[in-house]
């Protein structure tokens, strides 16, 4: 997706994983069948899913809402017991949703991705993730994940600092601590996202 990681630098060219999520697969499923036809990707989700929990894995299914061409799935994938069995994670970074959705995704414990890059014109890369309560309230309950290698410049150290975390993952903070270090480029874009997001206010 990108040679660069904001606190990184320069990727290796022979990098293929981040620390710590070697062991995470990726299945893709396809938006349009070969002839250009749309397909409903939200069966082969539920499929996905039950699969997965099937093999003793834990799915972790991304649905978009909205591409650039305006596709859009009937739902969107929400996690299973409040994210004890799977998670769900809503992209809606083309920013193309209503308040009653956002609703509608939180209370069935899906992770919202947005942007201010795209609908409000800010610099790429100007990202944030919104956290359901009771996922949140998970979080804040469970211990710090394995291994901490994840937490190292090659996993997740390569693109958060500590003062990027929200108050339900405070116990992470220690292994992403930076004392010399801000994501400056990534409050710059917050500056000028929330510029535009106020002009449409």
């Amino acid at each position: 997706f990108s040679t660069q990681a904001p606190l990184m630098g320069r990727l290796a060219d022979d990098m293929k994983d981040l620390a710590g999520f070697e062991n995470v697969e990726a299945i893709e499923i396809v938006a349009r069948a070969k002839d250009g036809s749309v397909i409903d990707a939200s069966g082969e989700m539920d499929d996905f899913i039950l699969h997965s929990l099937s093999k003793g894995s834990y799915p972790i299914v991304h649905g978009v809402f909205g591409g650039k061409t305006g596709l859009r799935d009937k739902k969107m994938p929400g996690s299973l017991e409040s994210g004890e069995k799977s998670l769900g994670v809503v992209d809606a970074c083309q920013g193309r949703f209503s308040q009653g959705e956002l609703k509608e995704w939180l209370e069935q414990d899906s992770l919202v991705l947005f942007t201010a890059s795209k609908f409000y014109q800010a610099p790429p890369f100007c990202g944030a993730v919104i956290i359901p309560p009771r996922i949140a309230q998970k979080l804040r309950e469970a211990p710090v994940p394995e291994p901490k290698a994840m937490f190292g410049l090659y996993g997740l150290g390569g693109f958060l600092t500590d003062k990027e975390l929200p108050d339900c993952i405070e116990h992470w903070k220690p292994l992403l601590r930076k004392d010399g270090t801000s994501n400056l480029g990534l409050a710059l874009r917050w500056e000028a996202g929330l510029a535009g997001m106020e002009a449409l206010d």
